[in-house]
Parts: structure tokens; sequence; C-alpha cells
């Protein structure tokens, strides 16, 4: 059963939420028992999308630098920014350890070849992990095999192992309900549990602009018809989650802290989640 540590609110509600990176940055939390912080972004960072303005890679490394995240995950990113993205991650840690990286680059339906940013590299979703040791597995990315054929762009998943931690990211189609359901059912129950394997005990997280919705525990508005989240989640998988209304931070192996909002300055049209979790 999916738990929301955020219900449903009114894009106005949500802006009221947003808070200055300065004074996120110094109440996440030093007493929070958390041992996994994970933000996530999506940049609209193709350069075609009307919410693009080219500061959005910018600011999700200052951003970084000032929440320290063990994991991001980037939606709509381009390959060309992940390099310094990562280096921002590792700058926020300042101790022992690396950051791995995964890209996923989506493909164009038309032709099949990889979306290209307007600064000419690849377009698609991303993964940065730190951790303090080199062990993990090799990243996975993969193509649904349910895509919307009204829209271009193939959308796709990636996940990346580390020797503490399981990250996986996804951007679902805004289409149609039934794609993206469909998607999403395909990433939780065939997907994950391969990601899985051989990789006992080791927490995964999924997190990423899922463009479904988490209906409220008890009394409160339904979801939308067929943008329930709760419709592609496994029964009994336990996974409990934090959303802002349309990206998710999904996880069964963790316990659920705080989670706060950060302000992109109108970079792009999303807020940074930033979700913390711990063991039991």
């Amino acid at each position: 059963m999916v738990t929301p540590l955020l219900r449903r609110r009114s894009w106005l509600a949500v802006l009221a939420l947003l808070v200055p990176l300065v004074a996120v940055a110094g109440t996440a939390s030093a007493q929070e028992p958390a041992r996994v912080r994970v933000l996530q972004l999506n940049l609209c960072g193709s350069g075609y999308a009307v919410c693009w303005t080219g500061r959005a890679a910018p600011r999700a490394a200052a951003v970084i630098r000032a929440s320290a995240p063990d994991a991001v995950t980037l939606n709509e990113t381009c390959a060309d920014d992940v390099p310094a993205l990562r280096r921002a991650l590792a700058e926020a840690h300042d101790r022992a350890g690396s950051v791995r990286t995964a890209f996923a680059p989506a493909a164009d339906r038309r032709t099949g070849e990889p979306i290209r940013c307007r600064t000419g590299g690849p377009y698609g979703e991303a993964v940065l992990v730190w951790t303090p040791g080199a062990g993990g597995g090799a990243a996975t990315t993969g193509a649904y095999r349910a895509q919307d054929p009204h829209q271009d762009e193939q959308r796709v998943w990636a996940c990346l192992p580390t020797d503490r931690l399981t990250v996986c990211t996804t951007h679902l189609t805004s289409g149609s309900p039934a794609g993206t359901l469909a998607q999403c059912t395909e990433l939780l129950r065939d997907v994950l549990p391969g990601v899985r394997t051989g990789r006992p005990g080791v927490p995964v997280v999924v997190a990423g602009d899922l463009n479904l919705v988490a209906a409220p525990a008890g009394p409160g508005p339904a979801a939308a018809p067929g943008r329930d989240l709760a419709a592609c989640v496994p029964a009994g998988s336990g996974y409990r989650h934090a959303d802002d209304g349309v990206q998710h931070v999904l996880t069964s192996d963790l316990r659920p802290g705080a989670v706060r909002l950060l302000d992109m300055a109108r970079t792009t049209d999303h807020p940074g989640l930033l979700a913390s979790f711990s063991a039991g």
C-alpha cells in the first residue's frame, strides 16, 4: 500500500511550500536519523520545450551543493550537463568516496536515433549516487515496451547499483493515462525485480517525474481517473513514498523521513523534491 508523505496540493499551495534554498539547507535535519537523502529534479533541458530556460543545470548544481543528497535523479536532462552535476555532488560531500553516474538517452520515435538537446548532446534521464566505497554493479538502462504513439519521445529508465544503494529514475509519458500506468507497471513489476537480483539487503529507491498522483490515505479527493499511482504498485510490495503531486520518490526498503521542496528559481517548471529515508 502506498502511503503518501505529501498529499496532492494545488500548485498555489505547493508554491507556498517553496522555501529559499539557504533556509532548506540550513534546516534539513541535523537531528533526523536519516541515512539516505534523494533529490529528484526535472531540468526541462532539451532546449525545445516551453519550460526551457538554459539556466536549470547551473541552478541544479547550486541546489546539489547546498543540500548534499546521497543520490540525485535527473529527468529531461542533457548528457553534457552530467559531468558538472557529478562534480557538484562530489563537492557537496567533501569527504572520501566517489560519485557514480548512469545516463539513459531517449530515442526519437520517428527515426530511432537518440534525441539531441539544443546543445548537441544526448537528451534523457540520469542518476548520480555518492558512495563511500567502490562496490556495486553495472548500470542498466532501457526503453519501455509501452510507448505513447502520439509522442515522439520514447520513454526510458535508468538504474544504478552501488555498494549501499540502488537508485532508478524515469520520466513517464504524460499524454496517455493508460500508457503512463503501463510504463509504471513495467518498471515496478518487471524491471525492478531484475535489478534487485543478487543484491539482498541493498535498498532500492525509484524517483522521477511519474505523471501520476497518489491518492491520500483516508478521506480525501481521489486521483484523476487512470492517474492513480497505486494502480501500478505491486500488491504487498509495501512501497512508501514522497511526492509533490507529479514527482515521486518510492522505496520499499527504507523508512520515510522529512520531505522538502527546493526552489529552482524559475529555471525549470518543477521544484526540487528532496526526500530523506532511514533504515528500518
